[in-house]
């Protein structure tokens, strides 16, 4: 201000010291032009500063934050899965346990009911031998008294055979002198009083013996 001043006291504006003055005055203004810009820019720069400091502490607030609770949340997992590990090795001891005992019992119980099969398979074995042994001993009369009606049938039917064969011996003696008596000798034995041919019939019939072994059939 002080030079301004002086600027516009002096009269002669085509004077040196007007030119003097005028350039004294334009320095002093651009000095405080570049005094001016720094201090707008020391002022901007403060306040960016202040604004950023207000912005970093809300950062270092929120990470301390973050990272307090992350270690909290870390302290937290590492404990609950030491707990959680022991928590489900008893699960898993406590399924096995389980498991086991179920198997436990399914054995059992197959053994029970081998043990009732092979106990009833025997009853029944020892049962049925002995309603075999009784049957066939039930069936042994039957047998015999079968076996009585075939020996007499069959002692019967030799019996007509044999008076067939007396008949036959009677017939070729009286009809062609042929004594058969050798020849049925070697399936009946005659008796020593039978008739050679001349005999008559009903002492034929009568006199014919049974070879002993039938005799056992009778």
């Amino acid at each position: 201000k002080q030079a301004r001043v002086e600027l516009e006291e002096i009269v002669d504006k085509q004077s040196a010291e007007y030119a003097q003055a005028i350039g004294k005055v334009t320095e002093l203004e651009q000095k405080a032009e570049e005094l001016e810009g720094l201090k707008n820019a020391y002022t901007t720069l403060a306040a960016s500063k202040d604004s950023f400091v207000h912005k970093h502490n809300l950062t270092i607030k929120v990470l301390t934050s973050l990272r307090s609770n992350l270690q909290t949340h870390r302290a937290k997992l590492k404990s609950d899965t030491e707990e959680r590990l022991k928590y489900y090795d008893g699960y898993v001891v406590a399924l096995k346990a389980r498991t086991d005992q179920e198997f436990a019992a399914i054995l059992e119980h197959l053994g029970v009911k081998t043990d009732e099969h092979i106990g009833e398979t025997l009853a029944a074995m020892h049962t049925a031998s002995a309603r075999a042994r009784q049957d066939m001993m039930d069936n042994i009369p039957v047998h015999e008294k079968i076996m009585q009606g075939v020996y007499k049938s069959y002692a019967e039917a030799l019996q007509e055979i044999r008076a067939k064969d007396a008949e036959i011996q009677k017939n070729f003696a009286e009809r062609y002198g042929i004594d058969m008596k050798e020849i049925f000798d070697e399936y009946y034995k005659a008796d020593a009083t039978a008739p050679s041919g001349d005999g008559g019939e009903g002492e034929g019939e009568g006199e014919v013996q049974p070879k002993p072994e039938d005799d056992l059939l009778s």
